[in-house]
């Protein structure tokens, strides 16, 4: 490799503080609002709710029979 190819014309010396996040969206460290994953910021709320409705269907079935 060249010395002179990593002069600043190729790679940027200085960059903007934050993370990728914050400056793809420009709103903080957190997703925005109406953002769809921001449903499963509370994974454990996400699981005990899955297993709700998936034991309700249970006993539909089973109800049924």
């Amino acid at each position: 490799m060249q010395p002179g190819a990593l002069s600043s014309t190729y790679y940027a010396s200085t960059y903007k503080a934050g993370t990728l996040r914050e400056k793809l969206f420009g709103a903080g460290p957190y997703l925005p609002q109406n953002h769809p994953a921001l449903a499963f910021r509370d994974i454990e709320a996400v699981k005990r709710r899955e297993t709700a409705e998936w034991e309700a269907g249970v006993q539909r079935l089973a109800a049924g029979r």
